[in-house]
């Protein structure tokens, strides 16, 4: 026949969810226990020291994790000096943890801003790029509009034809001139002799325009690759600072205040979350009891043996007190 502590814990539904505490606070101490070797490792220069620190920063989740439950076992064996000590390697722990997922937190909030400001200052230069290639090309192709009166070979054969006139001479080559035919002839040669530089020119823009349109091509490859950028932890920041400050503007003070809050407060619950292993140990569906069951029933959960000695005491002076006097002997 089960006894009335089995049948209460037979019929208990907190029992289940006593399991799930157990596995989520395991669950939970591994996770920590990652984000404290992560960091850790990070303070490592060669493989050894990754290892070496990483492996005893993760260690201090697994105390922070269970370092109450071992002081809790001491306490009810009466261990005061072990329990005393399991407490001050739990705070000690406890400090290690919350400096170890503060800095994982924040650092990786502050990569994860640095990554986004990257991504946005090569988007703009990305773009930045194809304005100045294209003004490039918009400016050659503006100047390649302006077109010579004629060919160059028809503007070529009038040099020459100039040249063979008998005013070539006559005005040294024109660079002086002698009257009216004099000044309408050196101008003829002179506008034959831009006309030829134009085509020449023109020439040399047609190639520059060819440069500058596969720079253009190239910019807009590039920048097709790049993408604009927003950091979740700004717009977080933002928006709680926001909050904090009552202005939709707040300062740079405001934002990185915010974030440090942020960082503080998922290290905070990240060790808090260690006490998980702790309830689920005080609480734990193996010790419920039936209502009248001894305070103490488990075998594994004694009270103090200082507190065992005190109730011998009490007991032993109440069979004292109660003892029946001695009969008298007959007269």
């Amino acid at each position: 026949m089960a006894s009335p502590a089995t049948a209460a814990h037979a019929a208990d539904p907190f029992g289940p969810i006593l399991v799930c505490t157990r596995c989520a606070g395991f669950i939970a101490t591994l996770l920590a226990a990652l984000m404290t070797t992560s960091f850790g490792a990070a303070m490592g220069e060669s493989l050894v020291g990754m290892i070496a620190l990483g492996g005893l920063f993760g260690l201090a989740s697994f105390i922070v994790g269970y370092g109450l439950v071992f002081a809790r076992r001491f306490y009810y064996e009466g261990n005061r000096p072990f329990m005393g000590l399991s407490v001050a390697i739990f705070a000690v722990a406890v400090i290690v943890e919350f400096a170890s997922h503060f800095g994982f937190v924040a650092a990786h909030r502050q990569a994860t801003t640095d990554t986004a400001s990257m991504q946005t200052v090569a988007y703009k230069d990305a773009h930045k790029a194809i304005d100045e290639a294209r003004t490039n090309v918009d400016r050659i192709q503006e100047a390649l509009k302006m077109r010579p009166a004629r060919t160059e070979a028809a503007a070529q054969s009038e040099i020459d034809r100039s040249k063979a006139h008998r005013f070539w001479h006559l005005t040294g080559e024109c660079k002086t001139t002698r009257g009216p035919e004099t000044r309408a002839f050196c101008a003829g040669y002179f506008a034959a002799v831009a006309d030829v530089g134009g085509h020449r020119e023109r020439a040399k823009l047609e190639g520059e325009l060819a440069a500058a349109e596969s720079k253009l091509a190239d910019a807009r490859g590039k920048a097709s690759g790049v993408k604009m950028s927003s950091a979740a932890a700004t717009s977080q920041a933002t928006v709680l600072a926001s909050i904090g400050t009552l202005s939709t503007a707040p300062s740079a003070d405001a934002q990185f205040w915010t974030n440090v809050a942020l960082a503080g407060l998922a290290a905070l619950f990240c060790v808090m979350i260690g006490c998980l292993n702790m309830l689920a140990s005080a609480f734990d569906s193996n010790r419920l009891r039936a209502p009248g069951a001894p305070v103490f029933a488990a075998a594994n959960d004694q009270p103090p043996r200082a507190m065992i000695g005190d109730t011998h005491a009490l007991k032993t002076l109440a069979g004292l007190i109660s003892a029946a006097p001695p009969a008298r002997a007959a007269a």
